[in-house]
């Protein structure tokens, strides 16, 4: 996908110094600069488009709205997995002053905060991956009569 990403990349800077591009040019950039992990605004900003307009083509093209649906979860495997860049990087945890060492709480809080709301934002996107799985198991007289549903998304006024 890299290649396939430059290639786009090298579309975007033709696309701005004036060459014409289709508006199906213009949606594979969107599918590509947003598994690429860049946030919707920055792709829009990028491509001479707004946001609404990108929301316009998904609704009107359902094809390009599935696309977009699976762009975006691609794009939350990638801030998924760079969760654990952020857990596992302890650089800026402490402050060293003279000989005394003191816990960097901002840099702490901020961490848990980027590691919290990818997590929030991997489970709204992509719930049947990250959603909170329940097991329930249905017995009768002590034998299991069946097991292993596993409920996605439901909330807590909803009925079953």
């Amino acid at each position: 996908m890299d290649k396939k990403v430059k290639e786009l990349k090298a579309k975007v800077k033709k696309l701005k110094q004036g060459a014409n591009s289709t508006r199906q040019e213009f949606k594979e950039m969107v599918f590509y600069l947003i598994c690429d992990s860049k946030p919707l605004d920055k792709v829009a900003k990028e491509l001479g488009i707004t946001r609404v307009t990108i929301y316009r083509w998904a609704k009107n093209d359902p094809e390009f709205n599935d696309l977009l649906t699976e762009a975006r979860k691609i794009q939350i495997g990638s801030l998924v997995d760079q969760c654990l860049d952020i857990a596992f990087n302890n650089d800026n945890d402490f402050i060293v002053a003279g000989d005394r060492v003191y816990p960097n709480a901002a840099n702490v809080a901020r961490s848990k905060l980027q590691i919290g709301t990818i997590l929030k934002l991997a489970k709204f996107y992509h719930p049947e991956m990250f959603g909170e799985k329940a097991q329930v198991d249905v017995t009768s007289g002590g034998e299991t009569l069946f097991t292993g549903l596993t409920i996605i998304h439901a909330k807590e006024d909803e009925e079953f």
